[in-house]
């Protein structure tokens, strides 16, 4: 059995006066406080314009359906849109 070659990637610009932040882990959990840890580390920075952007669409979907989450992850989702607070303006992909 023959691995897959790697799939290209071409990450996009970020606007201007924007700072991209890619986050990727294995685990739904892992990715959602590696998300936490980014935001936290540009609000520290004092970045006010930010995209972020993960391969973890159930995250992405779920910021931004900005629903209320009754699952085991909403207390998550919560903490990161109140994180988002900081911003003028972000984005995740």
């Amino acid at each position: 059995m023959n691995p897959r070659p790697p799939r290209s990637h071409r990450g996009t610009k970020p606007p201007n006066e924007a700072i991209k932040i890619n986050v990727d882990a294995a685990v739904f959990d892992s990715v959602a406080e590696a998300l936490k840890e980014g935001i936290m580390w540009t609000s520290n920075n004092n970045v006010t314009r930010a995209v972020f952007e993960t391969d973890c669409a159930s995250l992405v979907n779920r910021l931004k359906s900005r629903k209320e989450d009754l699952s085991i992850f909403g207390f998550q989702l919560k903490e990161i849109f109140k994180l988002f607070e900081s911003f003028i303006d972000v984005k995740i992909e």
